[in-house]
């Protein structure tokens, strides 16, 4: 299969030399994280962190045990991201808020 190693600091890549358009790459985090490290991975605070994070950590039957999934972390984070990119302008937005009212003034009924 021959695959080929690189690390630099905390991150390891690994690519097959038979695929070599396919790379991994592992963080270095680990997959499962204790509140505190979910949020240092946040670079957050941990009260900082729960008040912010909707991701609910895995319930392994012991509060103690409970674990965040970093891909869980990444979507949430992906999906903020995702919605700042949907911002639009005080004007663009008083513009649709009009529209809006415009619309449900001419479908209420008429006495």
């Amino acid at each position: 299969m021959g695959l080929a190693l690189r690390t630099a600091e905390k991150s390891l890549s690994l690519q097959d030399s038979k695929h070599p358009d396919v790379s991994v790459s592992l963080s270095g985090w680990p997959r499962l994280m204790t509140p505190a490290r979910a949020a240092a991975y946040c670079d957050m605070s941990l009260t900082a962190f729960r008040s912010r994070c909707p991701v609910a950590p895995i319930d392994f039957g012991d509060k103690r045990l409970d674990r965040y999934d970093r891909r869980d972390i990444d979507e949430w984070i992906d999906g903020l991201r995702n919605s700042v990119a949907g911002i639009i302008s005080v004007s663009d937005a008083l513009a649709e808020f009009k529209r809006a009212n415009r619309r449900s003034r001419s479908q209420e009924p008429q006495l």
